[in-house]
């Protein structure tokens, strides 16, 4: 399934004027180009960090704090309170995730990777000490 977003409802994000000799149906402005990256950025958001269906203002705290600590976990571009304010009527089709459950899969899939880097980390030294013995058994 594709990720589909719509941003019409964005009332607080920046946008250029729409031309004068504009006769379409959308009465707002495109995105401007220097808040683009936020709004792609807070679109994928919303699917890392399982917050379904609409950014609210009654949602807005439980975005950022899962955001937040999304990106401590995985080195990702951390989101600003401003910038969540100002996506506030984002829409998006990702289906949602209950905190508890959120926080279990990113747990989890943090402990397979810390035991990914342990095992590559054993194998590499006790290579190193396999190395080491059989210097010293030959040397």
């Amino acid at each position: 399934m594709s990720l589909s977003w719509d941003i019409t409802k964005c009332d607080r994000i920046p946008r250029d004027p729409l031309p004068a000799d504009y006769e379409g149906e959308e009465q707002i402005g495109p995105v401007t180009d220097e808040f683009w990256p936020v709004v792609n950025h807070t679109i994928w958001r919303m699917l890392a960090v399982g917050m379904g269906w609409k950014l609210t203002d009654e949602n807005k705290r439980e975005f950022y704090l899962r955001s937040r600590a999304y990106a401590l976990l995985t080195g990702d571009r951390d989101i600003t309170p401003e910038e969540v304010h100002q996506m506030v009527g984002l829409h998006v089709n990702v289906s949602p995730v209950t905190k508890a459950a959120w926080r279990k899969r990113m747990l989890d899939e943090r402990d397979r990777e810390n035991g990914r880097a342990f095992d590559r980390a054993m194998t590499k030294l006790e290579k190193a000490d396999e190395e080491e013995t059989n210097d010293v058994n030959h040397g």
